[in-house]
C-alpha cells in the first residue's frame, strides 16, 4: 500500500504543480485589507485594517497563522503566532489587531458560554495595485523550477525556490513556491515535510484562485494515507465531499476505506514521528521544531525513540497539557477536553513511534 500511494501522490502532486502554475490572484479587491478565516466563530474588531507600512509601501503580501482562546466573556486570550509567511511585521500586527476583537458567539455547554482553548487562525495580508497582478520575473524563474523538477535537479530547483520566495511579493507565487517544495520533499522520501507545505497551501478562494482547488485537496489525502493519519485523513475527505468530488473508483477510496477500518478497529494505532530537520518559518517554528498528530483514540505513548525528544503538548478545546516527554509514558486525554493535537519537541531528528489506543474497557 505504502508504493502504491506514493505513486499517486508523486503523479497527482505534478498534475497540480502544473495546473498551479497557472494560479492567478482575483481581478477586483479592497486595497490593503486584513482579513482573518477561522471556522465557527464571528469577530467584533476595532482597528484590523492596520497593514505593515513598509510591507505596504513595498507592496509585498504574506499571511500569519495565529492561535488563541476564546473566552467565556467574548474576550480574546493567550495570542500565539503559529508560522508566518512574509515579515515578522505581518505577525506582529496581527497579534496587535486580533487583541482588539471580541467574539460574537462564544461557543457553549448546556446554553452556557464555555472557554474554548487553541482556536486557529489565519490573517492575510493583501495589497492590490491596479494593472500588476505579478512580481517581475518570478513567472520566468517558476518556469525555470518546473524544468529543473522535471530534470530531476532538486538542489537546483531548492536553490532557484529560495529566489523566488525571497523576491515574491503575492501570495499566488508563494502558493505555486509551497507546491514545488512538497513535490521535491516526495522525490527525496520525506512525506511528513511535504504534507506541511501543503497544509500551508492558502486554497481560500477569497485570497487567491485556484484552478482546482480539488486536486490539492486529493494530494493532501494521498500524503496523509501513506502516513497512516486516520483524523487527518478523515478531514480532507469531508473537504473533498464538499467540494462536490467523488472519490467513487479514486484509488485513494480504496486506501482511505483501509485507514478506517483500522480506526474502527479498536486496535492501537503505532505512527511514525520524526522532529523536522528541515524547518523553515512558514511550516515550523525554527526555534522550537516539533512533530503534530491528531489523535483517533485517547490514550497516547512514545516508543522506539531514537534521539531526544523534550516536550509533548496536548492542545484540545478546553485544556492545554504540557509535560516533559518520556518513552514509554501513557498519557490519558479525557474527553472533556474535546478535540485535540498533539506535538512532540525534540533534537531535529529524532525519531520515535506514537501510540495511539483507546482505553481499556
Amino acid at each position: 500500500m505504502r508504493r502504491a500511494s506514493v505513486g499517486i501522490i508523486i503523479a497527482s502532486m505534478l498534475w497540480a504543480s502544473s495546473a498551479l502554475a497557472q494560479v492567478q490572484t482575483p481581478g477586483t479587491r479592497i486595497p490593503t485589507p486584513l482579513r482573518g478565516t477561522v471556522t465557527g466563530f464571528d469577530f467584533k474588531c476595532n482597528g484590523n485594517q492596520s497593514y505593515p507600512e513598509i510591507e505596504a509601501r513595498g507592496e509585498r503580501e504574506g499571511w500569519v497563522d495565529l492561535r488563541f482562546t476564546s473566552k467565556a466573556d467574548g474576550s480574546i486570550a493567550d495570542i500565539t503566532i503559529r508560522s508566518l509567511f512574509g515579515s515578522t511585521d505581518f505577525a506582529e500586527a496581527a497579534a496587535r489587531a486580533l487583541a482588539k476583537c471580541r467574539i460574537v458567539n462564544p461557543q457553549q455547554e448546556n446554553g452556557v458560554a464555555v472557554d474554548t482553548a487553541n482556536v486557529p487562525m489565519r490573517f492575510f495580508y493583501r495589497i492590490s495595485t491596479p494593472g500588476r497582478t505579478n512580481t517581475p520575473g518570478i513567472a520566468e524563474k517558476m518556469q525555470k523550477v518546473q524544468s529543473l523538477l522535471t530534470a530531476g535537479d532538486l538542489d537546483g530547483a531548492e536553490t532557484l525556490l529560495d529566489e523566488v520566495e525571497a523576491e515574491s511579493t503575492r501570495i499566488h507565487e508563494v502558493a505555486n513556491a509551497l507546491l514545488r517544495r512538497s513535490v521535491i520533499m516526495v522525490k527525496r522520501g520525506r512525506s511528513d515535510i511535504a504534507l506541511r507545505y501543503v497544509q500551508q497551501m492558502p486554497m481560500n478562494s477569497n485570497v487567491i484562485a485556484t484552478t482546482d482547488s480539488g486536486g490539492l485537496l486529493r494530494t493532501r489525502l494521498g500524503i496523509e494515507l501513506t502516513l497512516g493519519l486516520v483524523a487527518d485523513a478523515e478531514e480532507t475527505a469531508t473537504k473533498l465531499e464538499q467540494e462536490g468530488i467523488d472519490l467513487k473508483g479514486d484509488p485513494l477510496l480504496e486506501g482511505l476505506n483501509r485507514l478506517r477500518a483500522i480506526g474502527q478497529s479498536g486496535q492501537p494505532l503505532g505512527v511514525s514521528g520524526r522532529i523536522p530537520t528541515e524547518c523553515r518559518p512558514v511550516i515550523c517554528d525554527m526555534a522550537k521544531p516539533d512533530w503534530s498528530y491528531v489523535p483517533t483514540h485517547r490514550m497516547l505513548s512514545l516508543t522506539n525513540v531514537n534521539g531526544r525528544v523534550d516536550m509533548v503538548s496536548i492542545r484540545c478545546n478546553r485544556k492545554t497539557y504540557e509535560t516533559k516527554a518520556a518513552a514509554d509514558v501513557t498519557w490519558s486525554v479525557p474527553a472533556k477536553w474535546g478535540n485535540c493535537q498533539i506535538s512532540v519537541s525534540g533534537d531535529p531528528g529524532t525519531t520515535f513511534t506514537l501510540i495511539d489506543e483507546m482505553p481499556p474497557g
